[in-house]
């Protein structure tokens, strides 16, 4: 399955499997398309645009950063490979910075809470219960 674009931009990107293994690129569709072809690229890996961040940044990219490379506009996939690659989640094996964006918002919201109790309480004050 090939989704080629119209665009004439060449995008190029950053190849990695999981977490512990290093950043690999950066390679334009056609190059990711010939290393799937002899193996060296396995369909379930995953990839980051190069937009011009230094690898050592890159390994520190959060998992939302990276996208399995079957569902890429132009890699040759087939339809069974693109419906797989497209249930992939790089989000297992790399589970902490989920964790901490979980943790950062419900001190957030509970902040935002106590706020608007105290506004609402200085607003309105508090009933007196006789």
């Amino acid at each position: 399955m090939n989704r080629s674009s119209n665009c004439s931009v060449d995008v190029k990107y950053y190849i990695r499997k999981t977490k512990e293994d290093p950043v690999l690129g950066p390679y334009d569709v056609s190059q990711i398309n010939e290393q799937l072809k002899n193996g060296s690229i396995p369909i379930e890996a995953f990839a980051s645009g190069d937009i011009g961040e230094p690898v050592s940044r890159l390994k520190k990219f959060r998992a939302r950063d990276w996208t399995p490379i079957g569902v890429i506009p132009g890699i040759e996939v087939s339809k069974e490979e693109y419906h797989r690659c497209k249930d992939l989640d790089f989000q297992l094996s790399w589970p902490v910075g989920a964790a901490h964006e979980l943790i950062g918002f419900l001190l957030i919201l509970f902040t935002v809470l106590v706020v608007c109790f105290g506004i609402f309480s200085w607003f309105f004050g508090v009933p007196n219960p006789h």
